[in-house]
């Protein structure tokens, strides 16, 4: 169970690693003026980020634990996900309570994200197993009867 653990916290500081810098690159694209906020607040940005990845990625792990219904599973994932998000949000100053709207809009944004990598990779691991299960299914099938 710490090895699994342990998996998907590494898969979440990878995650938030490779947000922090995607984002980098796309400020430097979009609008390099905003650069200055990466590197003025470097090691806080970069420890948000990694927060925001564990909480995306690394609490993946709650699907692992065979007690809870699936639908318990993603609202606990997606819960800390995007509580995650905002939470780091507010801190770092990228939400304010003083333009509503931008902070709507921006959650909305982000949540769309989440669900649209959490329907991916849902229907990645559904037609996965539904493999594994045709597989079994077949061997089944082509197994010998135990006639003793």
């Amino acid at each position: 169970m710490i090895k699994l653990i342990l998996k998907y916290l590494l898969l979440g500081i990878a995650a938030g690693c490779i947000l922090f810098v995607g984002n980098i690159i796309f400020h430097d694209l979009i609008n390099s003026e905003q650069l200055e906020l990466f590197f003025d607040n470097f090691t806080a940005y970069a420890i948000g980020y990694i927060a925001i990845g564990i909480g995306f990625f690394g609490v993946g792990v709650i699907y692992e634990v065979e007690r809870l219904r699936f639908s318990l599973k993603s609202v606990i994932h997606i819960s800390v996900g995007v509580g995650t998000f905002i939470l780091v949000g507010f801190r770092l100053g990228w939400l304010t309570l003083e333009n509503s709207p931008n902070l709507i809009v921006n959650i909305a944004i982000n949540v769309a994200i989440l669900l649209a990598g959490w329907t991916a990779l849902y229907f990645r691991d559904k037609k996965e197993i539904q493999r594994i299960n045709m597989v079994l299914a077949e061997r089944d099938t082509m197994m010998p009867l135990d006639t003793e």
